[in-house]
């Protein structure tokens, strides 16, 4: 998505908002906007109509705050409750209030036996036999139930009722607030401005530079699977890739590839890579299948520092009122609403000194900046 920018002069009692991506991020910045302000008038840019463009439309929805390894990651309670607040006020949206971590390898279910005795209210150790029997295979070693707020969220869904949210909030509180499909949104120059469309940030003739910043983009394809044997999975699973039903008891999401290259993988190549990943946790999946369809997106994946990868949040260098949410990767949907809620308080008070309180080590990747200029 390309920008062009319009010169031309704005009351400041009057200031206008555009959000540039109307994906998880771009909503929640939005919702928290209306929530904690207004301001008179926000305007939602986006390639596409709500939930059905970019990487948070194809995003799995496996809502929970563990690392690939099992492990908590940072601030993930805290973003955890935050998205569950968001999810009360949307629409039903959830398919399934629980999801299974599996464990592959011995080593892992030492791992997870600890994860379940530091959060025991989140994660709960199942023994091999079950998680075999849940699994309906017998080469696992248990795994974790994960409860109390994780879930398996219909994303599409829920961005539409997360917009009709902030819709009627707008109405209740007397903001204009728009949503406008374009390849080239026209921006005021005096406008607050707000990036958060993930990688259509850093594509060509856009306002950032990817090099710059510190991330990198990775591409990711999933399968949607059509199970013939009606041997049907019930529950979400987490392998390291991750195989979850969906809305249609039918049909089972499985994914995702995790690529650099901009020739992406094959079709062929896409069912091969995550049926050897995922075939020894849910053999039966793959006895007799039909592939309805391969999902893309590109994700904006942030270095990793000392507490793991975190979003790219803050303002941008210089004198406008420019702010960036981007570099969620794979953790959008936990990390959303908590990044999403700290920036609209930022944005609204002028200055990143709420964000800095919150968080004092969330503008990271100024320093990287620094150092690559």
């Amino acid at each position: 998505m390309s920008y062009l920018h319009a010169s031309s002069s704005i009351d400041a009692r009057n200031q206008t908002i555009s959000v540039i991506g109307g994906g998880m991020a771009g909503l929640a910045v939005t919702y928290h906007l209306l929530s904690q302000g207004p301001p008179s008038r926000i305007q939602v840019f986006d390639k596409a109509p709500v939930g059905n463009g970019g990487a948070s439309a194809v995003a799995g929805g496996l809502l929970h705050p563990l690392s690939p390894r099992g492990k908590l990651v940072y601030r993930g309670i805290k973003g955890l409750y935050e998205t569950n607040a968001l999810l009360r006020v949307t629409v039903p949206a959830i398919v399934k209030d629980r999801l299974y971590r599996v464990a592959t390898t011995e080593a892992q279910a030492i791992t997870f036996q600890l994860t379940a005795q530091k959060i025991p209210r989140i994660c709960e150790w199942i023994a091999a036999n079950e998680m075999q029997r849940i699994c309906q295979s017998d080469t696992v070693y248990g795994g974790l139930v994960l409860q109390n707020g994780c879930k398996v969220v219909d994303v599409p869904a829920y961005l539409k009722g997360l917009w009709s949210a902030c819709e009627h909030l707008a109405q209740e509180k007397n903001c204009q607030l728009t949503w406008t499909v374009t390849e080239n949104a026209a921006i005021n120059q005096d406008d607050i401005i707000v990036y958060t469309a993930g990688s259509g940030l850093f594509e060509p003739n856009s306002l950032l530079s990817a090099p710059t910043f510190p991330m990198q983009l990775v591409h990711g394809q999933s399968l949607v699977i059509r199970c013939n044997n009606n041997n049907n999975l019930k529950d979400a699973l987490l392998c390291g890739k991750y195989i979850s039903p969906l809305k249609d008891p039918s049909l089972v999401l499985v994914g995702s590839t995790h690529e650099f290259r901009d020739d992406l993988l094959s079709p062929e190549e896409v069912i091969h890579e995550l049926r050897e990943r995922t075939s020894a946790v849910a053999p039966h999946l793959w006895e007799d299948y039909i592939v309805e369809k391969i999902t893309k997106g590109t994700r904006v994946q942030s270095e990793r520092g000392k507490h793991g990868r975190l979003p790219i949040v803050g303002k941008l260098p210089g004198n406008k009122q420019r702010w960036v949410l981007t570099g969620l990767s794979s953790r959008g949907l936990l990390y959303h609403a908590l990044y999403g809620k700290m920036l609209a308080k930022a944005i609204l008070q002028g200055s990143e000194d709420c964000l800095t309180e919150l968080d004092d080590g969330i503008l990271w990747w100024k320093k990287k900046l620094k150092q690559s200029t």
